[in-house]
């Protein structure tokens, strides 16, 4: 198995692993009778998990290689999915979701990390299809839940079948991944983000608003505001899941035919007339195709500034920079589109992701392309790791 497959296959593990826990989510609410307001909190516990992996493992990957963070972090992971299911608390669940949510970023921002050393060292495109495979393995993992719960399978003990399977493929997979980044030399003390990482934080920031509003609200905005059925508008986050998986399916091809910043340009235009054309339209048919089309247009866009973030010295700690204006966007994003729905309208407030999109499409041609510093070794030019 070369590197590149597997360490797709290591996304679509992590994607796996997201999608089980996400759909389980609705039945530990049951069990436990906690409230909207209640579980919204408490699943802020694993977006503090993740900020706080994210500061760790920009340091570690300044130290260490790439693949020995993701590995590492792989064979960990999976087993923690039924311990959320099994929490017997409200307090229980929140601290199994802080260390769920640690391991699992830790997780994402190594693979991210591997993924751009190997494009650099390989001379390929693959980022995109790397993001896809993890969108790929959100599908898998949700539908195994929702095939368990079909046949009466106790929701636990298919998180168990399903963390065991995912950690046998990711302890198989592990040995092929390659070497991916090796530490930087000479490393000592903390390793900061600089300045030229924030321009494209900021526009992380803005795609995660873009992102996540279309996610979070796309659904409510279809039963709410233009009277779906309940059984059409949960087909919101489907549709869009289509167009992301499409989108960064191809995004490497176009990458590599018109460049990554004009690629990601020309798709936050799309996106921005997806959305437009959905809100002025106001049915059912123009959402879900909308919502297909907003994905598409999307979907590379993340992915691409991540690479961009990762070919900025400190690599390790420009990345993590870069995921936590995503995790804090992510985190803070539905609460405002609410506060503004319900002053202004939904139809009014989702426009703003609109506008979103079109400042990150004209301001994307102004990201710099940030070279990796010849202190860091990519992939491929390095035997063996000095930090292993």
């Amino acid at each position: 198995m070369s590197p590149r497959i597997a360490t797709f296959v290591m996304f679509v593990v992590n994607g796996a692993v997201l999608g089980t826990w996400i759909a389980s989510i609705p039945g530990v609410q049951t069990s436990l009778g906690a409230s909207a307001t209640e579980i919204g909190l408490i699943l802020l516990c694993a977006a503090l998990g993740a900020l706080a992996a994210q500061q760790v493992t920009g340091q570690l990957l300044v130290r260490m290689s790439s693949r020995r963070v993701l590995v590492g972090s792989s064979l960990v992971l999976p087993l923690l999915l039924p311990l959320p299911l099994l929490a017997p608390s409200a307090l229980t669940l929140a601290a199994a979701l802080f260390v769920f949510g640690y391991v699992n970023s830790t997780m994402d921002v190594a693979m991210n990390a591997h993924g751009v050393a190997l494009e650099r060292s390989g001379g390929v495109s693959i980022f995109s299809r790397l993001h896809a495979g993890w969108s790929i393995g959100g599908v898998i993992g949700a539908t195994g839940v929702a095939i368990a719960a079909a046949l009466g399978v106790y929701a636990p003990l298919e998180a168990l079948i399903a963390g065991l399977a995912l950690w046998v493929v990711a302890a198989i997979v592990g040995r092929s991944i390659g070497m991916g980044s090796v530490r930087t030399d000479g490393a000592t003390g903390i390793h900061w983000p600089t300045r030229a990482v924030l321009p494209i934080a900021v526009l992380v920031t803005l795609l995660a608003f873009v992102e996540g509003g279309l996610s979070d609200w796309g659904g409510i905005y279809m039963s709410g505001t233009i009277g779906a059925s309940a059984e059409v508008a949960a087909l919101a986050y489907g549709a869009l899941s289509l167009g992301l998986t499409v989108g960064r399916l191809g995004g490497d091809a176009v990458k590599d035919r018109i460049g990554s910043n004009r690629m990601v340009s020309l798709g936050m235009y799309l996106s921005a007339a997806a959305i437009v054309t959905v809100l002025l339209l106001a049915n059912t048919v123009a959402a879900l195709l909308g919502l297909v089309v907003a994905g598409i247009g999307v979907a590379n866009a993340i992915p691409q500034l991540f690479g961009a973030a990762a070919r900025i010295h400190p690599s390790g700690p420009s990345l993590s920079a870069a995921f936590t204006f995503l995790t804090v966007a992510f985190i803070a994003g539905p609460p405002i589109i609410g506060a503004l729905s319900d002053s202004i309208g939904m139809t009014a407030a989702l426009f703003l992701l609109a506008l979103a999109s079109v400042v990150v499409a004209v301001s994307i041609t102004h990201v710099p392309r940030a070279e990796t510093s010849t202190r860091f070794i990519p992939a491929g030019l390095a035997g063996h790791d000095p930090g292993d």
